[in-house]
């Protein structure tokens, strides 16, 4: 019997007996047992593993002009990884005179504490530019980020106004807010 040069997989030679089931049969377990292994090695490190971390809450925060977390999660993280992060809730505009440049911002640092203000931001913005009164704003992020060690990590959702009366995050049965963390892969 010979073998191939990169794998050894058996095959025959003019000089064996012939017996082409039994050589066809080691042929394709050869076969197996290498594209297995590959798969096994290579394919299982970069596919996503899914949901790593979360939290959900359903108590009202006030969203002032200090920036805030609203709500955060810890999640352990490989370097190297890639992470997604999606964080919704409801802004509500309270009494007062109606708030201007509400911002949102996903973060990220690393240990088990999350930070209103320090850490890698993910993901900002400014969904509005002063709200009426007495108005209702669904806001979802969604971003991703690389993890640059392993280890634990703390992501919050953060929120401010930069003027005005301010308001009320989430709060309430009907309006459950929560961040999600997903790894999705290398």
């Amino acid at each position: 019997m010979g073998n191939t040069a990169r794998y050894g997989w058996a095959f025959p030679e003019v000089t064996d007996p012939p017996n082409t089931s039994l050589h066809l049969k080691n042929l394709a377990q050869a076969v197996e047992s290498t594209v297995g292994g590959l798969d096994d090695t290579a394919g299982a490190a970069s596919r996503p593993r899914g949901y790593v971390g979360g939290a959900s809450n359903n108590v009202d925060q006030n969203v002032n002009t200090g920036e805030a977390i609203v709500i955060s999660t810890t999640f352990t993280a490989v370097a190297g990884r890639r992470y997604k992060f999606t964080a919704d809730f409801e802004y509500y505009q309270k009494s007062g005179t109606p708030a201007t440049n509400m911002s949102q911002k996903i973060r990220v640092i690393a240990g088990g504490t999350a930070t209103a203000t320090g850490g890698t931001i993910v993901r900002g913005k400014y969904p509005n530019t002063g709200p009426a009164l007495f108005i209702t704003l669904p806001v979802t992020l969604v971003g991703d980020w690389v993890a640059p060690s392993s280890g634990t990590f703390a992501v919050s959702l953060t929120t401010k106004v930069d003027a005005g009366q301010g308001g009320i995050a989430g709060g309430g049965t009907d309006h459950t807010y929560e961040i999600l963390v997903e790894d999705i892969g290398v």
